[in-house]
């Protein structure tokens, strides 16, 4: 049955992809936002996913000096509250994404939205690796050497996979997808 009513989250959808919109949005809140560029120049979006009551943007801010991959929700909820019950699930001890000082889902309330950084995802405990790199070191070094720098995210769909890829003191590299549940390597 094809519903003939617009939901808040489409609405709110329709208004973030609008030319120049998710750019305003990002710029409103860089200054508060720590692991945003400082003075952003640009906000693009580059992927739009998800399902009628709950969207998911992938997208990229850059500032003058790096580019900040970013993932974005549409929430119908109150929006402040799912970003603080989303900071704190990541910073559960099973999941480890976040200390506790650290704010990484940021609320928008009007737009809807909640952002974060690529990499904080509480459906992907293994990501946990690219934010501890003493974890890394201990469960990486007997794979790929003596492990001193971090993993590097190369791909996440938010909620459903990540690819990491870690390399080694000798330049051997080991890549990691990442599901919803167990860590596996290729």
């Amino acid at each position: 049955m094809i519903s003939l009513v617009e939901r808040d989250s489409e609405r709110a959808l329709r208004e973030i992809v609008a030319p120049g919109r998710f750019d305003e949005l990002i710029g409103a809140v860089a200054e508060v936002v720590p692991w945003l560029p400082p003075n952003p120049t640009r906000a693009v979006l580059d992927r739009v996913g998800g399902t009628r009551d709950h969207f998911v943007l992938h997208g990229r801010v850059s500032g003058q000096d790096s580019t900040v991959a970013v993932i974005a929700e549409v929430v119908e909820a109150d929006v402040i509250r799912y970003a603080s019950e989303s900071n704190g699930r990541l910073r559960k001890h099973s999941r480890r994404q976040l200390s506790a000082s650290e704010g990484g889902v940021v609320a928008i309330p009007e737009a809807q939205l909640v952002i974060r950084p690529a990499g904080l995802d509480h459906r992907i405990p293994g990501l946990r690796l690219i934010h501890n790199r003493q974890e890394a070191r201990a469960l990486l070094s007997p794979l790929i050497g003596d492990f001193r720098g971090h993993g590097r995210l190369l791909g996440h769909r938010f909620g459903k996979r990540a690819v990491i890829q870690f390399r080694g003191a000798d330049r051997r590299c080991v890549r990691s997808e990442e599901h919803t549940s167990e860590l596996q390597s290729h």
